[in-house]
């Protein structure tokens, strides 16, 4: 939303009752990982694995060996969890 007028901006912002701090934290989530290659934060730095990768939640570089794969119906079912001791 860089390239769009503010006083627009800022109407679309009031209709979709979003905040400005929100736009931020998106924008700088993709310039990270829009920035080629990371070192694994996991991973002890003698190791220097460099990975395109990062982490959904915390938008943190990891290697191959750090991912965890879960498919669809368990990501449904582990967000409903957490969902449910939350509350």
């Amino acid at each position: 939303m860089d390239n769009i007028p503010r006083n627009i901006k800022k109407r679309a912002i009031a209709l979709l009752n979003i905040e400005e701090t929100t736009l931020a934290t998106d924008k700088a989530t993709t310039k990270k990982q829009k920035l080629g290659k990371g070192r694994c934060y996991l991973c002890p730095r003698s190791a220097d694995r460099k990975t395109p990768i990062t982490c959904v939640k915390c938008v943190e570089w990891i290697c191959k060996i750090h991912q965890n794969f879960v498919c669809s119906n368990c990501l449904d079912s582990r967000e409903i969890e957490t969902n449910c001791d939350s509350e």
